[in-house]
């Protein structure tokens, strides 16, 4: 299921997906990057670590340029470092999203920030981008 609203603050460059059972998530363009499914980034987590499911070590200063949606299946991001390959389906993000909450609770990590955290509401969002993300 896609989320209801996905809202990009540049400021702090990070996404904000928003769920209709009023779950948040927020999560840096680099935290998506380096968590990229595509083969070729699945590719070189396996060769780094053993684990293609883990997280590429992250770009410092990756932004994101584009937002594609990929029909109602999930999304495309494109990156600066001119990546752009990597399809997330919303089940697989949901599910990122998640796993990343209980990994890094709200304050632990300056890459997440849980439902929590003071980012306003969803509607509130400085740079909001396609809501439902159809």
């Amino acid at each position: 299921m896609a989320p209801e609203s996905i809202v990009d603050h540049r400021a702090r460059a990070a996404l904000e997906f928003c769920w209709a059972d009023g779950a948040r998530h927020l999560a840096e363009y680099r935290w998506l990057r380096s968590s990229c499914p595509c083969a070729d980034c699945k590719a070189l987590r396996a060769a780094q670590s053993g684990d293609s499911a883990g997280e590429l070590p992250p770009a410092a200063a990756v932004h994101l340029t584009d937002i594609q949606p990929v029909g109602a299946y999930g999304v495309q991001f494109v990156f600066s470092d001119g990546h752009d390959r990597g399809i997330f389906p919303w089940t697989f993000l949901r599910e990122l999203l998640d796993r990343r909450r209980v990994q890094h609770p709200c304050g632990a990590s300056p890459e997440f920030v849980s439902e929590e955290a003071p980012m306003g509401r969803c509607s509130d969002a400085e740079n909001p981008t396609r809501d439902g993300a159809h």
